[in-house]
């Protein structure tokens, strides 16, 4: 394998696992970040997730801080 499809499998894992967790955030775990967000309408929560599922170590890590 070349260097670039390492890289696109990199990339398609990270999307992967983002979008995994990037749902749970916005179902579960945004009220663990944010308390206003439990009473967010769904609509809300549907244009969080694409930058949930970018951003989701850095968010991971501060919803796994909020909760200790």
């Amino acid at each position: 394998m070349t260097v670039l499809e390492w890289i696109v499998i990199a990339g398609l894992v990270y999307l992967a696992v983002g979008l995994v967790v990037g749902v749970w955030l916005v179902t579960l775990g945004a009220s663990r970040l944010d308390p206003r967000l439990a009473t967010a309408p769904r609509r809300v929560r549907v244009i969080l997730l694409p930058g949930c599922a970018a951003l989701w170590p850095v968010l991971l890590r501060n919803a796994k801080g909020a909760s200790s």
